[in-house]
């Protein structure tokens, strides 16, 4: 995790040093190690014999994707922190400036949309702007080079993607933190060709198959619609003025983020 509290206040591990423990976990109390390097991101840990639930399934990827947007928007004028309790919920980062009050999400690992869904309403029930993102390792600085076609490149969505996708207004913001960017993706179906395949059955007759294509279930094309630099990064306010449903899905009515560029 990348905050810890010291003496009753909450202490960034970017910002710590080890003169300054004990380090409590804010969320079961239990004293915490801080590790700090130059290979990988500054956060505290807990001892190998104590479970978390705020440290289950945490990575370096996402911390580290945690810390660089929280810092992309403070330097942005925001006042951006990572991992603020809100009521029963820990949002990865919490941005305000203006009286305007965001939640960004950095969905690293699989997750039922209806825990997505969950989580959202509990944001937009307290009059919070949500933002999802989805964390990735695929290398999207090929959609930067000059090109006069846009060239799709072939993406498996995961199932919370096309959550993230309806709720986004069609839109999959993705962030590969070592890449310095979010790229605001589209996806369009994947058209695969079925081969034509010929045999003859008993008594001579001819029969073929094929020579069609179909759309993937598994595959989509992925285009770039945006490309947004970390240091040009903020949150601009929409809303959902209706509960919608969507092929088993739904998304709350209310406060959405959308993730923009300074003009």
């Amino acid at each position: 995790m990348l905050v810890a509290t010291v003496q009753g206040s909450r202490l960034q591990a970017a910002k710590a040093s080890k003169s300054q423990a004990p380090f409590l976990c804010p969320n079961c109390q239990e004293t915490l190690i801080l590790r700090q390097g130059t290979v990988r991101v500054a956060h505290f840990a807990h001892r190998s014999t104590i479970a978390c639930a705020w440290t289950v399934g945490e990575s370096q990827a996402h911390l580290q994707a945690k810390q660089a947007m929280a810092d992309a928007l403070r330097n942005s004028g925001y006042d951006a922190e990572p991992e603020v309790p809100l009521g029963a919920q820990r949002a990865d980062v919490y941005a305000e400036r203006d009286g305007e009050r965001f939640v960004v999400e950095l969905q690293h690992t699989p997750i039922d949309p209806k825990e997505i869904e969950r989580r959202t309403r509990g944001y937009v029930d307290m009059g919070l702007h949500v933002a999802w993102v989805s964390l990735v390792d695929i290398d999207y600085r090929c959609f930067l080079r000059p090109s006069d076609i846009p060239i799709p490149m072939r993406y498996s969505p995961r199932p919370f993607e096309r959550w993230i996708e309806v709720f986004s207004f069609g839109q999959v913001p993705m962030f590969n933190p070592l890449l310095g960017g979010v790229l605001c993706g589209k996806l369009r179906a994947y058209r695969t060709s079925v081969p034509v395949s010929e045999w003859t059955e008993r008594g001579g007759a001819q029969r073929s198959a094929g020579g069609y294509e179909k759309s993937s279930r598994r595959y989509a094309d992925l285009f770039c619609e945006a490309y947004l630099p970390l240091e040009c990064l903020q949150l601009e306010r929409s809303w959902r003025s209706v509960e919608l449903r969507v092929g088993g899905m739904s998304f709350p009515r209310g406060g959405l983020a959308k993730l923009t560029v300074r003009r």
